[in-house]
């Protein structure tokens, strides 16, 4: 008999909210890894004297925050809709670990915004702020891998609730915790770098040599954690059970291209990113890394798609889930959805012209 494990029906096919959720949480993703990365790199700016840099990012990570938030809004609510037996269940055994997200939020929010306003008074007090900010950002990161881990390991809980029955679980015994979390925080280096050096190269090309520093060290920011990422890459795989591993070197044909492909892309995407730095004109190399980079990010959300799939194999199913379509809140929903991108779009190229545009 074929139960469904939750009381309400999906309002859409659960394909349709499949795709949704990879879309959104990509968009998330991009936005999430310049917060995460540029605060990082901000930090390091500051501490090595680099004040353009740091400015120019602190100034940024106000609005990347608002922006990343509010495009994580519509991929959690998708997780909920369509796993939200397990996502749920995974919350409360980590409630109060998971509780403190939205203080941490707020805390690194009201830090960000005191950087950008008065980074320039008080230096001292600006790195302090900045410590906390990066700390507070991997801490949520470290809080979200938890809770998205444990969801996808519903044969731990009984014992996790009865070690742990206050909701003060974790899930960092769990082998694939740690590559995770590190190739995720990793990854937003990366994307930082890309971003800087995108910049970099667009000043030389209105004839700025000033981009020139701004393309070496994005080039640096993004070359040397994806060597790293790509070792963090491996180690993840080799800690995935084997039949969730096997579909993804050759087991399942759509698996193992999609995964080929999102290792191969970010190599072609480093090599062109080296070559890059040594040539008069590189904005042409330098924007097609970026879209390399972009295509390896929707690349890795599939596949990551695949662990998840084939993670919860023996426990659930997309197809018990009973769908009972509203297709006009659908519409409503995806007019919205697309404003929403279209303003978010607008306000990334008006962040970044400013970028391009300042001395």
């Amino acid at each position: 008999m074929n139960v469904t494990p939750d009381a309400l029906p999906l309002p859409g096919p659960a394909g349709l909210f499949e795709f949704l959720l990879h879309f959104t949480f990509t968009l998330h993703l991009l936005a999430m890894n310049f917060l995460v990365g540029g605060s990082v790199i901000a930090l390091v700016s500051r501490l090595r004297g680099a004040m353009d840099m740091a400015r120019w990012i602190e100034h940024k990570l106000p609005a990347t925050m608002a922006i990343t938030v509010t495009l994580g809004v519509a991929p959690l609510l998708f997780v909920q809709t369509i796993y939200g037996n397990l996502f749920y269940t995974s919350s409360v055994l980590m409630a109060w670990p998971w509780f403190s997200v939205i203080i941490l939020l707020l805390f690194v929010y009201s830090f960000l915004y005191r950087v950008a306003w008065r980074g320039d008074d008080a230096p001292a007090t600006a790195k302090i702020l900045m410590v906390l900010v990066n700390l507070g950002l991997l801490t949520v990161a470290f809080l979200y891998v938890n809770n998205m881990t444990l969801a996808l390991r519903p044969d731990t809980w009984a014992a996790k609730y009865l070690a742990r029955p206050g909701g003060t679980s974790l899930n960092v015994d769990d082998p694939t915790f740690w590559p995770r979390y590190l190739h995720f925080m990793i990854a937003a280096l990366a994307v930082t770098g890309m971003v800087l050096a995108t910049i970099g190269a667009r000043r030389i090309r209105k004839g700025d040599e000033g981009g020139r520093s701004w393309l070496q060290i994005g080039a640096f920011w993004f070359v040397v954690p994806t060597a790293l990422q790509i070792a963090t890459g491996l180690w993840w795989l080799i800690t995935l059970p084997k039949p969730v591993m096997t579909p993804l070197m050759g087991g399942d044909t759509t698996a193992t291209m999609i995964f080929m492909i999102s290792i191969t892309l970010p190599i072609f995407a480093l090599v062109m990113m080296a070559m890059s730095i040594k040539l008069d004109r590189p904005f042409g190399i330098v924007h097609g890394a970026s879209w390399l980079l972009i295509l390896t990010i929707i690349g890795m959300v599939l596949t990551r798609q695949y662990v998840r799939e084939g993670m919860l194999a023996d426990h659930f199913d997309t197809a018990s889930l009973e769908v009972a379509p509203q297709w006009g809140v659908f519409w409503i929903f995806a007019v919205l959805l697309l404003i929403a991108i279209a303003t978010v779009v607008w306000m990334v190229r008006e962040m970044a012209r400013s970028g391009s545009d300042a001395n």
